[in-house]
């Protein structure tokens, strides 16, 4: 899949991550234990998934493509619906829709 456009990296990116939470899904009774002993598995990943995304909401940003008033914190919040979405056939394509819903409100002042 070629990319062309900061937009079509920051969407392709959202769209791996509905991928990534299908992965963590996978591993939802690990994890738990893992939090209930007090640990936080989640901790270097985020600042990784925020450092990806800061550096594509700035090329968007720069290329006049989405909004000047979010930052990634913001828009891993919006996100965050595709981790309530129901384990149940077609959840993926229902978690890719909530990511356009996103990419949509990220383009658009309302």
């Amino acid at each position: 899949m070629s990319i062309s456009t900061p937009e079509e990296a920051l969407a392709r990116w959202m769209d791996r991550f509905v991928e990534y939470a299908a992965t963590k899904r996978g591993m939802s009774g690990a994890l738990q234990s893992v939090i209930a002993s007090g640990r936080n598995p989640y901790s270097q990943s985020r600042a990784k998934i925020v450092e990806a995304l800061t550096t594509l909401l700035d090329a968007a940003r720069a290329a006049g493509a989405v909004r000047d008033d979010v930052d990634a914190e913001d828009v891993l919040l919006a996100m965050g619906g595709i981790w309530a979405v129901p384990v149940e056939p077609g959840w993926e394509e229902r978690a890719r829709r909530l990511l356009g819903l996103v990419m949509d409100g990220l383009r658009y002042r309302g």
